[in-house]
C-alpha cells in the first residue's frame, strides 16, 4: 500500500513537472514541435502545435503560412485560405508572401474560385 501510494505521488509529481516544462515553451518550440509532429504524419498534433504557436505569438507569418498548408492538405480550403491571408497581411512583401500568394491561389482554385486564384498568380508574379 505504502509502495502504491508513493508511485501516485511520483506520478503526479511527473505530471506537473510536464506542465510546467509545456507552459515555458515558446512559439519557435511549438512551431518546431509542430513540423515534427506533420513529417511524422501527426496532423492533428502538428494543428494543436501550430495553433498554440500562434497563441504565443500572433505575429509570425511563417506559422501560418504553415498551418495553412495542412489545412489545405486536409482539404479544408476555407480555413486554409484563412491562414494564408493573415500570412500575407503580416508579410506582404516579401519572398514568403509570394509562395503564400500561389498557395491561396491553389486553395482558391480547390474552391472553384478562379478569378480568384489568377488574382493571387498575378500577385506573386509581381513581387
Amino acid at each position: 500500500m505504502k509502495e502504491t501510494l508513493q508511485e501516485m505521488n511520483a506520478a503526479e509529481q511527473q505530471e506537473e513537472n510536464q506542465r510546467e516544462k509545456e507552459k515555458s515553451l515558446t512559439a519557435l518550440d511549438h512551431f518546431r514541435r509542430s513540423l515534427r509532429a506533420q513529417t511524422q504524419g501527426r496532423e492533428q498534433d502538428a494543428m494543436k502545435e501550430y495553433t498554440e504557436a500562434i497563441r504565443k505569438d500572433p505575429n509570425y507569418a511563417a506559422t501560418y503560412d504553415s498551418r495553412g498548408h495542412l489545412h489545405k492538405k486536409l482539404k479544408d480550403f476555407e480555413k486554409a485560405l484563412e491562414d494564408y491571408n493573415k500570412a500575407i497581411e503580416l508579410s506582404p512583401d516579401n519572398i514568403t508572401s509570394k509562395w503564400v500568394h500561389l498557395c491561396r491561389a491553389s486553395a482558391y482554385e480547390s474552391l472553384g474560385q478562379e478569378a480568384l486564384a489568377k488574382a493571387d498568380q498575378d500577385a506573386a508574379a509581381e513581387l
